[in-house]
């Protein structure tokens, strides 16, 4: 073998590590509800997304070709850890965490405005309702059965409300259903 035929096989298999090892360009996911086209765009410098929302006059499903700089305004910023959860013709549902607990919030794209921001995990979204579990109070040993146990383990527990947010009256309200949650 020759030398110039060795170090391009060597050049070629450097040039395919590299390909394989760099770290592939972020996928943007558009989301579409009513007259709200939403683009998902991750934050570069910290984990989360920043939502990037565009608004048609008609239905959004043609406007997913956009960009940040396309965009009529952005939900999020740069060291916002949000995530989303479901989109409704007027709602964006994110929840916002960087560990095991969070916070769901909602958005209301026609006002432009967070309508709910509360600490809460497991948000589930349909047609009508985003409902939640909300940590309503710390968990102890008079209100919660598995206090010893999450104690033992080195956790510590909460009340949780199942809550729902209902889309139509834009209000949130306790189902009357509770538990205890172990926390970190």
């Amino acid at each position: 073998m020759s030398f110039s035929f060795v170090s391009r096989v060597i050049a070629l298999a450097a040039a395919t590590f590299i390909l394989l090892a760099a770290p592939a360009p972020a996928q943007e996911i558009c989301h579409s509800a009513g007259r709200y086209a939403v683009l998902e765009i991750e934050n570069a410098d910290s984990v989360g997304t920043r939502f990037a929302v565009r608004i048609a006059p008609g239905a959004a499903k043609q406007l997913c070709d956009f960009d940040e700089a396309g965009a009529d305004y952005v939900v999020g910023n740069e060291n916002d850890p949000l995530w989303y959860a479901g989109i409704t013709p007027r709602y964006l549902v994110m929840t916002r965490s960087t560990g095991p607990q969070g916070d769901v919030v909602i958005y209301d794209l026609d006002e432009r405005k967070i309508r709910l921001d509360v600490p809460a995990d497991e948000v589930e979204v349909d047609a009508d309702a985003a409902i939640y579990w909300e940590r309503v109070a710390e968990g102890t040993v008079a209100n919660c059965p598995e206090y010893g146990e999450y104690q033992s383990n080195g956790l510590g527990a909460a009340i949780a409300a199942e809550t729902r947010f209902d889309f139509a009256g834009g209000k949130a309200e306790a189902t009357g259903r509770t538990r205890c949650d172990a926390t970190q």
